[in-house]
């Protein structure tokens, strides 16, 4: 017999109903309803944040972003400050002549209008300088002579010729005179009187011959002078001439710089490739080609940063001096394969402080960055300058 009691089948027991189920019910409906309310309660106060944060975002603008001002950076390369000039030989020289001496060495300095070669033909002209100096002395002198008169031996020989042609003049008269009285008495032919007359007549021109040569020997015409001066005008256009032929076979530097190069030496042939490379290396500019889209960021006197492109040199200080006027295309190429060897550029020069000027003298050409400080002030003594 089981000691626990179960009701029996189809007993009252099985009728009676659950008390605990509508509570149950009841209690997740009131959970129900609050996870509701909760959550209109979020999304009301998400919505009131956000419209806030806008009100607050259109009442306080936000500041605007200082500009990013990039500099600009471009390729170059060093040069002195007059450039770098070829020295040739004079046009006139032509393409047969050689260099006979050459009286500088690279790295020698050199003064304004100093010799710096001598041609093969200076031996040639110097003597036809000579020459034609000796023909203007010859024609100075003759003028001297012409302006002088005769000598005065000459005219004393003259004068005496007229004292003698007045000596016989006055004896033919004396014998006419003698003729005529005789012939008055009957005791001379006429013929004789004739013969004496003639006598007279020819002493007198005689005389009248003697007197002309010597006012002659004594006068100093004008137009003798004249035709004499312009012969010396015309030796000494000649003089000239030869002079400046001479100055033809020497080469002379025309700037107070420095050899920078030697191109030939005595004996060759002088060509169109000159005889030496002069550049005043007093001050040094570097040459940046700027791309043309940067150029109107570029002003006279931006500061600018000169690297050599071989790298290892402490960078270089200078500002923009010049800017140029010719677009054109690059000259200083970079080792980048795909780099745009057509881009147009515009040289700008930048001077170099005198301290940096002097450690790259004897670096002209070298291959250069630039780095100008667009953002910085231009130098107001080089603006003001400029």
């Amino acid at each position: 017999m089981s000691p626990v009691w179960s009701p029996p089948a189809g007993s009252a027991v099985e009728d009676q109903p659950n008390v605990a189920e509508p509570r149950t019910a009841a209690r997740c409906f009131t959970k129900r309803r609050l996870l509701l309310l909760a959550a209109i309660v979020a999304v009301i106060a998400a919505v009131a944040f956000v419209a806030v944060s806008r009100l607050r975002t259109v009442a306080t603008p936000p500041e605007a972003a200082a500009p990013v001002v990039l500099n600009v950076h471009s390729l170059g390369y060093l040069e002195p400050k007059t450039e770098v000039i070829r020295l040739a030989a004079p046009s006139t020289f032509g393409e047969q002549g050689r260099l006979e001496r050459l009286l500088v060495a690279e790295g020698d300095t050199v003064a304004a209008g100093s010799v710096v070669a001598v041609l093969d033909n200076f031996n040639r002209r110097s003597a036809s300088v000579a020459e034609a100096e000796a023909r203007v002395a010859v024609e100075v002198s003759k003028l001297a002579q012409i302006k002088a008169g005769a000598k005065p031996g000459d005219l004393a020989a003259q004068r005496a010729m007229i004292s003698r042609a007045k000596a016989v003049l006055s004896q033919a008269e004396v014998d006419l005179h003698r003729s005529e009285r005789l012939l008055s008495t009957k005791a001379v032919p006429q013929a004789e009187v004739d013969a004496a007359n003639l006598k007279v007549e020819s002493a007198r021109e005689d005389l009248s011959h003697a007197e002309s040569t010597l006012e002659s020997l004594a006068e100093v015409r004008t137009v003798d002078v004249d035709q004499q001066e312009r012969q010396i005008a015309a030796a000494k256009a000649s003089l000239a001439m030869a002079r400046a032929e001479l100055e033809t076979t020497e080469v002379r530097s025309p700037i107070d710089g420095q050899v920078l190069k030697v191109c030939i030496r005595p004996g060759e042939r002088v060509n169109e490739d000159g005889i030496v490379e002069l550049g005043d290396t007093s001050e040094m500019y570097a040459v940046a080609e700027v791309y043309e889209a940067d150029l109107p960021r570029i002003k006279l006197g931006q500061p600018a940063t000169v690297r050599l492109f071989t790298g290892g040199a402490e960078p270089l200080q200078g500002e923009v001096a010049e800017i140029g006027m010719i677009v054109a295309k690059k000259d200083v190429l970079a080792n980048d394969p795909v780099a745009d060897t057509d881009a147009r550029v515009v040289e700008v020069r930048v001077k170099l402080e005198h301290e940096a000027a002097r450690t790259v003298q004897r670096l002209s050409n070298a291959r250069v960055e630039v780095t100008i400080d667009v953002a910085e002030e231009p130098s107001t003594q080089l603006s003001d300058k400029n």
